[in-house]
């Protein structure tokens, strides 16, 4: 290879009627990646403006006790909060799964960002049993605690392919509303009376990974970040030759043809929206973990977004991991969260 990169060899076989695949992945100075995605000049201000829409906004907040999900040590809710966006039936909202610390205190903050789909959640007790107030969020405006048969018909019927609604706009594209719900749950924990005012972290994987990349880069209040294979991150690297994150709108197709989601309109929109343009702007220590094997969100891509942190940061490569979770990566993230925060 003449240019800093990934080399894939990916193997397929059949027998006895079943297709096998496996793949290896060799890193070519990934640490000398340029990201190929470039911010819009006014990248800041059109954030300034949504986090000051949102200000506008109420947060109206409303708990409902979940007691089949509180424990001994925690007390757990189903969260409503009020965030951006109004429709002809009133206002719109974020839902999440409140977990908090029986025992008075002051304690530091978690927000956990969802990954792609449509899904149902039930918080974290275990991590706020060691000493931290925990929300876990949706992020499609819906309870996130209805039967799991809601979610997938959603996911087939109206929510289908819901990341690429509205690409041809930058104010109406599906993200904003969700990126902005995300400062909206940092509102809801920072001003929880139990929390003590000093220690926010955010965190999640693929699309959370994003998200929590996102999060920190446009809210100060946030102080730590964990992301987990990030997706979205150099949007427009197909279009240059090179693989791109999840959902790979730009990925040209099988006939070696363009997307035909590659417009001029379309592209600009993604430049707003790409985690390269918020990695740049991180400020806070992050732990990132990826793996060489991962297909929907390269590591071409992540390495791009990671390249230009110039925040305190620490990677975990798993070489052969592919767009999974094994126990050892979930053992080393909670292990630097619950160091990061002083937990026991």
């Amino acid at each position: 290879m003449q240019v800093p990169g990934f080399l894939r060899c990916k193997v397929k076989a059949t027998i006895g009627g079943k297709e096998y695949v496996s793949m290896a992945t060799a890193a070519f100075a990934p640490e000398q990646i340029v990201p190929l995605a470039k911010a819009p000049g006014d990248f800041d201000a059109f954030w300034a403006a949504g986090r000051e829409a949102l200000a506008k906004v109420p947060v109206e907040s409303r708990l409902t006790p979940m007691h089949e999900l509180s424990t001994e040590h925690v007390d757990t809710f189903h969260v409503r909060i009020r965030t951006i966006g109004e429709g002809w039936y009133g206002g719109a909202y974020v839902y999440g799964i409140l977990n908090v610390p029986k025992k008075p205190g002051r304690y530091p903050a978690v927000l956990k960002v969802p990954g792609a789909g449509v899904r149902p959640y039930f918080g974290d007790a275990g991590l706020a049993a060691k000493g931290a107030i925990v929300l876990e969020i949706g992020v499609h405006g819906l309870p996130v605690n209805l039967a799991k048969e809601v979610y997938d018909t959603l996911l087939a019927g109206g929510l289908n392919n819901y990341w690429m609604f509205n690409m041809d706009n930058r104010e109406e594209f599906y993200y904003r509303r969700v990126i902005l719900s995300c400062l909206r749950s940092v509102d809801f924990l920072a001003e929880h009376p139990a929390w003590n005012g000093k220690d926010m972290l955010v965190m999640g994987a693929s699309q959370g990974g994003m998200l929590a990349i996102d999060t920190a880069a446009l809210d100060s209040r946030v102080t730590a970040l964990q992301a987990t294979h990030p997706a979205m991150c150099d949007i427009v690297a197909p279009l240059h030759g090179r693989a791109g994150g999840w959902p790979h709108m730009f990925q040209p197709n099988a006939d070696g043809s363009p997307s035909r989601h590659a417009t001029p309109a379309k592209i600009l929109t993604t430049s707003y929206y790409d985690t390269v343009n918020f990695a740049r702007c991180v400020k806070v220590p992050g732990f990132y973990i990826w793996g060489y094997n991962d297909e929907a969100c390269p590591p071409s891509s992540t390495h791009a977004a990671f390249n230009v942190i110039t925040a305190p940061k620490t990677l975990a490569v798993e070489l052969e991991q592919q767009h999974s979770y094994p126990e050892e990566q979930n053992l080393a993230i909670y292990a630097w969260v619950e160091r990061t925060l002083g937990l026991k």
